[in-house]
């Protein structure tokens, strides 16, 4: 709530910065002190808000006031001859606008511009109420059918409906402190405009044109109880300007780095800087002074990018750079009408400036900040019932649709913690169909973002239309990358990445190699708050289950270069964090993504990131830990004058291969950071990647033998797990450190195990929390009779004569354990049956096992641990250490398979090609499996999908009495050109079936 600027007497003289301090400061009814050159100020009117209802007593000398309850300007004369409330909008409501066409678009337009309006329509009947559960009261169903009628009636209502919404939408400040104030965000996500992924890619072109010519994009602004608005940094100094710039690093103006233009060298008014200051004019009315060019590029005799009505002489803007003060300006002098957008902030590529020698953009810049106050000229004396400037210059369909979704995800993402409880709460009510297309809308929002940033990088190739651009110089369109002509980022804030670093010069790549670079979008307002609602969504789905984690992925960043952006992450906070903690710091604000906090990254909303980029990740971070340690080791060998292996170097027998291992990895403890190189004693071969391939496997059955009783098969799940019954001796807490050690090194060395283990183990791995639905996958039989005992009558319950305790197999011996103090004399009932199945489940998922898993964690998290583990979610990385177990497509794996040495131009035309393909095609699953096995090292294809794998077939020569050669560590399979098919399908299969161990040829 705030004053307007006339409240002040005529005769009073006010400094610009008290002038903009008052109106944001003030009592919430405009007041107007008596003076002998007003009337006597006693008397008072009633009149009526148009657009929230709310009655207001005002002094009868007022033209215009505003709203105590909606923060909207309205001229006094229209509200008092229109009068009334509006009705709340309905389904019978529009059949009877439609009765009358001449006035449907008008009173649909004043509908949804009307924040009370909206939130009082739509809602459920008593009856509905009773049979749904649902806390927002609306009725979703009348919604839809609503909009589809709308939508029916053509074009002219449905822009009525989209010019209302996005009126509404850019309220100067909208307060939202209570649930039901936010009712109208639910309804303006049904419309139907906003889930086509087309109209959206069209509405961010138009969007992105307004923006290159100068004018901002402005983001929602959203007042909660709890929320503080977040403004620039005083110490932001705006990029200079063409005629009298400053370079990087100098301050220019005000103590603040300012310039001292309007007289706002230290910008004590709480408006973002270079906002034109508001003026009284001799007629009473008010302008604004030029106080708005601070941080944009000018052209001499050229109108100012982002303004209009007018440009702007020499001989003003010298006065305007000496830091001249309202009170200077002349009475008949013209100034630009100022578009009512934030000014940009200077950086290089911001929005709202125009490259030099016209030069189109090769960037995406960082549109406004998302909490800058409302420009100032949005307080005037003749506002017309206008609360946001002029409307937009662009009225299209797909236009309003993409801002209505910008707003609408804008306002969802930050209206603070207590009320994104409710709009969780309200997200848990949809169906699941419905809770989809919300998903799928705020995806297709990010992709369009990340495409354009995509087609318009500065990495594009030269033929794409689109050169210069951020940091480039001249006309020429070369893009020269220095330390002071940088990207948007601020210098210092983000880690030097790819051509930021340095004095380089981008080279021209294909558009496959190339990746959107973190200073793309890394102050995206736009993208920040889609990935927090995204996040939001995804707490969401964590609690009902709506969706697979899949689902939440965004392919287009996969087009990002997502391994700086790890690496940005990593450096704003050098603490391991937990993946749940980031999603849900969004929720209860633990994660702080506004232009003054860090950077935006990816990373920390790990829901967008598919597989792939999580591995990515994770390999990158494993790579750089081996050069460290590589490195490491060379300079220790140099300083103690002894060699120092820069490998994990692990030798051992066949006939002996655990004791071997134990032995081995015991010895490097310490080392296991270092890149993994496997020998078998007596067996010539040299790892790059097949024989640890092959130890992994070996190892996996060794350790798992049902002989060695470290782990129990159940029958039915046919899942490993931790022998409760075994005695915590040394011998057997070597061994589960061995299994922990052995899981990690083969996620650490890119390597598939596959472990019998049930997804249980990398919930407890990651520190997340497990149930009944959790043990009745290890262990189904007794996981569904608990399941009937918590539905079972009382009767049913006594009969079974069930007690606080339980029986384990230690060894071949019965032994009972009691889950409480005295259990067995304790029975089980109605009343204490959930707490019973509570106490077993835990006891068989953590206390009976908590040393020998303890053990297991210790050995695991000993070789990968830190923040590229945290980005996963137990499905994941159960995905990522044990692949896939999907049939092998045999099809898919064609259209991926490299070929070499083939005499002829289509190899696939070669005989034996063709009978391999044949042959391959028409074996059953577990012989694909073993075929996988004798080329790969592994049966299981990558989690990313066969189409991820490499996979090669290469010509050895004529035909011969050879068999078919395999080198698992590039997974290629070497063939000679065999006279008949049969001849080749007998060599094949004894080589399939026959072969063990490694060789040089």
């Amino acid at each position: 709530m705030f004053n307007l600027p006339w409240q002040k007497s005529r005769g009073s003289k006010s400094s610009p910065s008290t002038v903009l301090s008052e109106l944001h400061v003030g009592s919430s009814v405009p007041t107007i002190p008596a003076s002998k050159n007003r009337p006597n100020s006693s008397r008072s009117i009633t009149t009526t808000c148009s657009s929230c209802g709310s009655s207001i007593s005002l002094p009868p000398h007022l033209r215009s006031f505003l709203c105590s309850t909606c923060n909207t300007i309205k001229d006094l004369r229209s509200t008092s001859v229109r009068g009334g409330d509006l009705e709340p909008v309905s389904c019978a409501l529009l059949e009877k606008w439609i009765e009358t066409p001449h006035s449907l678009c008008k009173n649909l337009f004043d509908s949804f511009s009307s924040p009370t309006c909206l939130n009082a329509s739509f809602h459920m009947s008593n009856v509905k109420l009773h049979s749904i559960s649902t806390s927002h009261g609306l009725d979703l169903d009348e919604i839809d059918v609503f909009f589809q009628q709308v939508w029916s009636l053509g074009p002219e209502p449905q822009l009525a409906v989209l010019r209302g919404a996005l009126k509404l939408l850019r309220r100067p400040r909208m307060l939202l402190d209570k649930p039901e104030k936010l009712r109208f965000l639910i309804i303006l996500m049904a419309i139907p405009s906003l889930q086509n992924v087309s109209l959206l890619n069209r509405g961010l072109s138009e969007q992105m044109k307004e923006q290159k010519e100068g004018k901002r994009v402005r983001g929602p602004r959203v007042a909660t109880p709890e929320f503080q608005e977040r403004r620039r940094p005083s110490g932001d100094v705006p990029r200079g300007e063409s005629e009298g710039r400053t370079k990087v690093g100098e301050r220019k103006g005000g103590e603040n780095g300012v310039s001292d233009r309007a007289g706002l060298s230290q910008n004590k008014g709480n408006i973002p800087v270079g906002v034109p200051a508001p003026v009284r004019k001799p007629d009473g009315s008010f302008g604004v002074t030029g106080g708005g060019a601070a941080g944009r590029r000018e052209s001499a005799g050229s109108a100012i990018p982002g303004v209009t009505g007018g440009s702007i002489t020499s001989k003003e803007r010298s006065r305007g750079e000496s830091g001249s003060s309202p009170s200077s300006i002349s009475p008949g002098e013209s100034r630009p009408g100022y578009r009512g957008e934030p000014v940009s902030s200077g950086r290089r590529g911001g929005a709202g400036e125009t490259p030099p020698n016209g030069a189109s953009e090769s960037r995406v810049s960082p549109p406004a900040e998302l909490h800058d106050m409302p420009p100032a000229n949005h307080v005037r004396s003749n506002s017309s019932n206008r609360c946001m400037g002029p409307p937009p210059p662009t009225s299209s369909i797909p236009y309003l649709s993409y801002c209505i979704l910008s707003h609408l995800i804008g306002y969802q993402a930050h209206t603070g913690a207590e009320l994104n409880k409710n709009i969780v709460n309200w997200y848990l009510r949809f169906s699941s169909d419905r809770f989809s297309l919300v998903v799928d809308m705020v995806n297709s929002f990010i992709s369009s973002r990340l495409t354009y940033m995509y087609r318009h990088s500065s990495d594009g190739d030269d033929d794409e239309g689109v050169s210069g651009g951020v940091g480039s110089g001249g006309s020429s369109g070369g893009r020269v990358w220095s330390r002071d002509r940088g990207p948007a980022a601020t210098p210092g804030s983000l880690p030097k990445v790819g051509p930021v670093s340095g004095l380089t010069r981008s080279s021209s790549k294909s558009r496959r190699s190339r990746k959107i670079r973190i200073y793309d979008y890394c102050n995206d307002w736009q993208i920040t708050a889609a990935a927090r609602f995204m996040s939001v969504l995804f707490n969401v789905n964590f609690v009902a289950s709506y969706l697979p984690t899949s689902q939440f992925y965004n392919t287009m960043v996969d087009f990002v270069d997502v391994c700086g952006d790890f690496g940005a992450w990593q450096s704003r906070d050098g603490t391991n964090l937990n993946a749940d903690m980031l999603c849900n710091g969004s929720l209860f604000g633990g994660t702080d993504t506004s232009p003054d906090a860090t950077k935006f990254t990816f990373c920390a909303f790990p829901c967008l990131l598919s597989l792939g980029a999580k591995t990515s990740v994770l390999e990158y971070d494993a790579k750089k830990q081996m050069e460290f340690k590589a490195r490491e080791a060379f300079f220790d060998s140099l300083s103690q004058r002894q060699h120092i292996e820069p490998y994990l170097k692990i030798k051992v027998k066949r006939e002996s291969l655990l004791a071997d291992s134990l032995s081995e990895i015991e010895r490097n403890n310490g080392n296991y950071k270092k890149s993994l190189r496997v020998e078998f004693v007596g067996e010539p071969g040299i790892d790059v990647g097949g024989i640890r391939k092959e130890w992994f496997l070996l190892l996996k059955t060794a350790l798992f033998n049902p002989a060695r009783n470290l782990f129990v098969e159940d029958e039915e799940s046919h899942y490993c797990w931790f022998n409760p019954g075994c005695k915590a001796q040394d011998g057997d807490l070597r061994e589960y450190r061995l299994a922990g050690v052995i899981t990690g090194l083969a996620l650490y060395n890119s390597s598939m195990l596959d472990l019998p283990l049930p997804p249980v183990v990398f919930k407890k791995l990651l520190g997340c929390p497990v149930g009944l639905e959790d043990f009745t996958v290890v262990n189904p039989t007794v996981g569904r009779s608990l399941s009937q005992l918590l539905k079972f009558t009382e009767s049913e319950v006594e009969s079974l004569n069930l007690s606080y305790n339980v029986i384990i197999d230690s060894e071949g011996v019965k032994k009972s354990c009691d889950l409480i103090s005295n259990g067995s004399h304790v029975s089980v009932t109605t009343r204490n049956r959930r707490d019973y199945v509570s106490r077993l489940v835990k006891f068989f998922l953590e206390t009976s096992i908590s040393t020998t898993f303890a053990e297991y964690k210790k050995g695991f998290h000993s070789v990968v641990g830190g923040n590229a583990l945290s980005l996963f979610r137990p499905e994941e990385l159960e995905a990522l250490v044990k692949g896939s177990s999907e049939p092998l497509d045999i099809g898919t794996l064609k259209t991926v398979t490299r070929y070499q040495n083939f005499t002829t131009e289509d190899p696939e035309s070669e005989l034996v090609v063709r009978w391999f393909w044949k042959w391959a095609e028409n074996l059953e699953e577990e012989k694909q499996k073993k075929l996988l096995r004798f080329i790969t090292g592994s049966d299981r294809i990558p989690a990313t999908g066969i189409s991820n794998m490499n996979f090669k077939i290469t010509f050895s020569g004529p035909d011969c009495d050879r068999f078919p050669v395999s080198h698992t560590c590039f997974n290629e399979l070497c063939v000679y050109g065999y006279s008949s098919r049969q001849k080749f399908i007998d060599k094949i299969v004894m080589a399939m079936n026959e072969s063990e161990g490694f060789g040089i040829r």
